[in-house]
């Protein structure tokens, strides 16, 4: 998939959508994207859920890198996500550095 044919508020909502907690931690989000965008095809929900999975668990490991070995400053962590992924809203970008803290705090 090619992030950059992809609309930016899609991409945030698939990276927020795979976020989730309790019963639907990790589980594909592709279902829920055909719901919301009806004219998607199956094969771009797939490749999104994709996406969104590998973009979240690439942020996690910074995250973790910058809270459990200081590898990388909290400011400098936060800006190789923002500047990697600049479709990212302020608040799913805190949503996704508050998940990643409370992962790596947990291991």
């Amino acid at each position: 998939m090619n992030s950059h044919e992809t609309d930016p508020k899609i991409l945030n909502e698939a990276l927020n959508l795979s976020l989730r907690f309790g019963s639907k931690w990790r589980q594909s989000i592709a279902p829920e994207l055909l719901a919301r965008y009806p004219t998607m095809l199956r094969e771009q929900s797939d490749a999104l859920a994709i996406f969104a999975a590998e973009t979240r668990d690439w942020a996690h490991r910074i995250v973790a890198a910058c809270v459990a070995d200081g590898s990388f400053s909290e400011v400098e962590a936060r800006q190789q996500i923002a500047g990697t992924c600049p479709w990212l809203d302020a608040d799913t970008l805190e949503r996704l550095w508050n998940q990643g803290c409370y992962l790596a705090m947990k291991q």
